[in-house]
């Protein structure tokens, strides 16, 4: 349960950081957000390399769109 409720609070925060109007917070939103998927894969996994390609699959995203 734990480990559930530091997801969502991970991206919440991620949302909450990315609608500021300061450039910098919205960076750390951005990057939140690649923090809150390494956890939720981490978690699921419990190994780190899994949490490093979970939060990697954002970067992946817009190359998904150009494919289709």
């Amino acid at each position: 349960m734990r480990e559930t409720l530091t997801v969502i609070g991970l991206f919440v925060l991620a949302v909450a950081l990315r609608s500021s109007r300061q450039f910098v917070l919205r960076k750390l939103g951005a990057i939140m957000f690649l923090v809150a998927s390494f956890f939720l894969f981490y978690f699921i996994s419990d190994r780190i390399w899994v949490g490093v390609l979970g939060g990697l699959v954002w970067f992946l995203l817009p190359w998904i769109e150009l494919l289709t």
